[in-house]
């Protein structure tokens, strides 16, 4: 899961980077935007899939579905938050003092992965889990 985290705070990164000169330029190649859409599919993969398997496979027996339930709900929390800020994108909130050019859009993005990718490994580490044969 971490090398998705790693995958995502780089492709918000490249974004970044890409926002940044698109100001600049104006025009930019469609690998600006091709790349990071490949990066963020393995990430994807990664998270999603590995998070998954780990959520139904550490549970106990009589709460596999609860569990897994729980990790696809936070799928939609993602989602709802999803829909409020990605309106957000290239405006300008007045009030807050925020400028959501491409650039400021997508570092704000690569800042909060970063965020979510250390906190993720200070949780990682204290995650202690047991062979499969163990009893539970």
């Amino acid at each position: 899961m971490l090398v998705g985290f790693v995958l995502t705070a780089i492709l918000m990164g490249i974004m970044t980077v890409a926002g940044y000169h698109a100001a600049s330029v104006g025009k930019i190649s469609l690998l600006w935007e091709v790349i990071p859409y490949i990066f963020i599919t393995c990430a994807e993969i990664c998270i999603s899939v590995v998070g998954l398997e780990l959520a139904f496979s550490s549970a106990p027996p009589s709460m596999k579905s609860f569990i897994t339930a729980c990790w696809l709900l936070t799928v939609f929390v993602g989602n709802m938050l999803n829909s409020v800020i990605t309106p957000l994108y290239g405006t300008k909130i007045e009030w807050l003092g925020l400028d959501l050019s491409p650039g400021n859009y997508f570092g704000m993005f690569t800042i909060v992965m970063i965020i979510v990718t250390v906190a993720f490994i200070l949780v990682a580490r204290r995650f202690n889990r047991l062979p499969a044969t163990a009893p539970r």
